[in-house]
């Protein structure tokens, strides 16, 4: 079993202090010296517009100041991670701009709207006006289920009139679905069933565990491109995944710490094809955030120096 030599994990920190964003070099102090909700919340905030959405390159591979709901999917992530309730002004602000952007005849929502266009992105976030989105938009639990579960989370502020046809909608899609299923919608299934009541994971349980085998990689060397690795799947060692990948999990962990013990940082494998100057200045950020990531996984699974 491969540990994290402490000095690594003080190369990264250096790395995110002296590059990164207060948001990440926040992250970084929460997850791996002390927790801070107060600092995270607060740099967070910096991203939500008036209309309660997030933008402002929070998701790192679009600059679009705007709201999208895929930015605000990324906030709620944050939001959930820090266990922010009902009664903070941004949880509130952040459901009201889910349900003013819900489309009832999709039913959901699209990832981006069509200003992304005007502002350096990833070739996958070009809004094309023929199909009404992105390409992202061709999966549909993308990013609704999650978005979806973010409105479980917090019922107080959801009219059921809204939430109940939804739910009852995705349960259905998911469970009829074959069992082939594009990556990052698996993600978004597994991000709603953590907020599922037990009685309904328990319905679905079998089937995200044919979903995430049929689109696990488990080959190392795939590893080293964009590839969908166990760790995506069960990034903390209480998933109810976590028996069925445990064996690849383990060498998953292996090849994070080499991975970090060999560059310093996680740098992305990909790239921004017609906007290489921008890519540049953004590969900087998303390499901290996910550094902070691979490192606060490492931390869960007992692989960092004491």
């Amino acid at each position: 079993m491969k540990i994290l030599p402490r000095p690594m994990v003080e190369k990264c920190k250096q790395y995110i202090q002296a590059n990164c964003s207060p948001l990440t070099q926040a992250l970084f102090t929460h997850h791996l010296e002390q927790t801070n909700t107060h600092q995270v919340l607060a740099s967070l905030s910096r991203y939500q517009n008036s209309d309660g959405g997030f933008g402002h390159n929070l998701e790192g591979d679009f600059e679009l100041p705007a709201s999208s709901p895929m930015a605000t999917s990324i906030a709620f992530q944050m939001i959930i991670d820090l266990g922010i309730p009902a009664s903070e002004p941004m949880v509130k602000k952040a459901i009201a701009y889910l349900l003013a952007t819900y489309d009832p005849k999709r039913p959901g929502w699209i990832t981006v709207p069509a200003q992304v266009n005007d502002y350096a992105h990833a070739p996958w976030w070009h809004f094309n006006p023929a199909e009404g989105g992105s390409s992202i938009d061709h999966t549909w639990g993308n990013p609704t289920a999650e978005l979806l579960g973010y409105l479980l989370r917090y019922p107080s502020l959801v009219p059921e009139a809204v939430v109940q046809p939804l739910y009852a909608h995705t349960l259905d899609y998911l469970l009829n679905h074959p069992d082939s299923m594009e990556m990052h919608e698996v993600y978004c299934f597994l991000r709603l069933a953590e907020q599922m009541p037990e009685s309904d994971l328990t319905r679905v349980k079998e089937k995200l565990s044919r979903l995430v085998l049929n689109v696990v990689s488990t080959d190392p060397e795939s590893w080293k491109q964009y590839a969908a690795q166990p760790l995506n799947f069960v990034p903390d060692p209480q998933s109810f995944l976590y028996p069925l990948l445990q064996d690849h999990i383990q060498v998953n962990l292996d090849f994070r710490v080499d991975n970090l013990a060999a560059q310093g940082i996680s740098i992305p494998p990909w790239n921004w094809a017609g906007y290489e100057q921008a890519w540049q200045a953004a590969r900087i950020e998303i390499s901290g955030r996910m550094t902070v990531a691979d490192l606060a996984i490492l931390k869960r699974f007992g692989r960092l120096e004491v």
